[in-house]
């Protein structure tokens, strides 16, 4: 009677992935970056006015200046001054004409996600070459 040689069974051992998942889980913690990139200090505006080409707040060089824009419930502030969504796309007209290409926008904790999705389409749609979108302090992500 001949012996038949029993094949020992392979199997697979987790430990060695589950340490190399840790060591990849800990390295994109320690490299990402947790802190805020820059720091926009806010003034409060003096008055509110809805005059679109009033909005226009006067810079020496607005080529090489942020538009700060700050959204709220159905408008957006501008330079102190207040205008409603839906008249954004003649006042940022006027700003691109101005020499405005970049803006910043602020959202405020009053801001549903319609007007900010209705405040990034007409900066889309005005063309500006960079719009950043920045959270308002305290605000949880």
């Amino acid at each position: 009677m001949t012996r038949v040689p029993v094949r020992k069974r392979r199997t697979f051992m987790l430990t060695p992935l589950v340490d190399v998942m840790f060591l990849v889980l800990i390295f994109f913690m320690l490299s990402s970056q947790t802190g805020r990139y820059g720091l926009l200090s806010i003034v409060p505006p003096a008055r509110a006015e809805t005059d679109a080409a009033a909005a226009v707040p006067a810079v020496a060089d607005p080529a090489g200046a942020e538009l700060v824009v700050t959204i709220g419930p159905g408008a957006v502030r501008i330079g102190g001054r207040s205008i409603a969504t839906n008249a954004l796309p003649g006042a940022l007209s006027a700003l691109r004409s101005a020499g405005y290409e970049h803006a910043v926008l602020l959202t405020t904790t009053a801001a549903s996600v319609q007007d900010v999705v209705s405040v990034l389409e007409a900066f889309e749609s005005a063309r500006f070459a960079r719009t950043r979108l920045v959270r308002e302090a305290g605000v949880a992500p």
